[in-house]
């Protein structure tokens, strides 16, 4: 039995030692990549830009091989550029300039450039996919310009960038503001012709956005695809309207106008909500009913009317409200109906759960259907435990 014992002991610290005499090796052998950017340039070659973490002071020097002299930021992390015929190329110009590999399995999201996603994104999913020890749940953003503006942008209140964008989009989808799609999710998305794919938007904000909230990057708006291709956006409004369709939304705030005085503004902030929605089929059309209700605080108010003391005007703010969102919900769905032509309410998913049979005869004139579904939407707010109430001073 203690044969066996110090066998085992000296197996263990043998295994021990090994690792201790190479960690250090293993380090230096790779680049921990924490933020990636995909862009199309103007000579039509692929670009690759990555945030890597700086592991020491001294990573300066040149580069080769399609790459871009390497920028040292004064952050912990050091930007590197490579350009390539194809995704691979780059990648390949990438690693045999760095001198190290990439590693991507801390990789905090993936930006791709407006142009390319115009011209589409299945390369950059499939390469990613397919290597570089990329997560599947990887979030996926579009930028309103180049990825590399995006990958280079420092950000004074965190030395690593990276960590900042990574805060905002789980700000920002928590709130209900847009959709944050990941690779796994997107390259199942391709897969399914009758229906769009979205994802949030993300951009510089301009210097007076900066000076007021002291945010350098917006995550508010959704990019719409058609099979791979970027085919245009979804602004703030439109996006939130989005969200009450496509998802539950918990948090955030919405600002109405009193329905004593519409100069007076009424905050309220967003407990929880969903969305019911039922496919009909009355024997020769189709039409979708959207049933959404949702609870909400009151946070701030402005004027002298107090719905604490006013059932009646509680009541009445809560009909503002139902309008306020239906109207929303409506414009979105008949801009998207009449601008992009695409389904990414997922109407025909819940028309194919209903009606099977039906939805093997309509599914290849889905998208001649889809801009001509009419859409029933109807709201049931419940405004809740009504709090802070904030009067004029004078």
């Amino acid at each position: 039995m203690k044969k066996y014992l110090y066998i085992i002991v000296l197996f263990v610290i043998m295994i021990s030692c090994s690792g201790c005499k190479n960690v250090k090796r293993d380090i230096e052998k790779y680049a921990m990549v924490l933020s990636t950017g995909y862009d199309f340039t103007e000579e039509n070659k692929y670009k690759l830009t990555i945030q890597v973490l700086k592991i020491s002071r001294e990573q300066t020097g040149g580069a080769t091989n399609g790459m871009d002299k390497k920028q040292s930021l004064p952050s912990e992390v050091v930007i590197y550029t490579s350009i390539g015929e194809t995704i691979n190329k780059a990648y390949d110009n990438l690693t045999s300039s760095l001198g190290q590999e990439p590693y991507f399995s801390h990789n905090k999201f993936i930006v791709i450039g407006k142009k390319l996603a115009e011209k589409g994104i299945d390369l950059v999913i499939d390469s990613n996919l397919r290597g570089h020890e990329v997560r599947p749940n990887t979030p996926l953003l579009v930028a309103k310009g180049e990825a590399s503006e995006i990958i280079k942008q420092l950000t004074p209140m965190d030395t690593i960038p990276a960590n900042t964008i990574e805060n905002i989009i789980i700000n920002q989808f928590e709130k209900g503001l847009t959709v944050i799609t990941n690779l796994k999710d997107m390259y199942n998305g391709l897969a399914i012709k009758t229906a769009g794919i979205t994802t949030g938007v993300i951009y510089v904000a301009d210097e007076a956005d900066i000076a007021h909230n002291g945010n350098i990057f917006i995550v508010d708006e959704i990019a719409i695809f058609k099979d791979d291709k970027l085919i245009g956006f979804l602004n703030k409004e439109e996006s939130r309207a989005l969200m009450w369709i496509k998802t539950k939304v918990e948090s955030g705030d919405v600002v109405i106008n009193s329905p004593e005085d519409e100069k007076e503004k009424i905050t309220l902030e967003i407990l929880d909500s969903k969305c019911k929605t039922t496919p009909i089929f009355d024997g020769n059309n189709y039409s979708i009913k959207l049933d959404i209700t949702q609870r909400s605080n009151i946070v701030s108010m402005v004027g002298e009317h107090d719905p604490m003391n006013d059932h009646k005007v509680l009541d009445e703010l809560e009909k503002v409200l139902d309008k306020r969102i239906e109207e929303d919900v409506k414009n979105v769905i008949k801009k998207v109906q009449k601008d992009y032509d695409v389904d990414i309410f997922n109407f025909g998913e819940v028309i194919h759960r209903k009606y099977p049979k039906h939805w093997k005869v309509i599914k290849e004139e889905w998208d001649e259907i889809f801009p001509h579904i009419l859409v029933e939407v109807k709201v049931k707010s419940s405004i809740k435990r009504p709090g802070l109430i904030s009067k004029p001073a004078i």
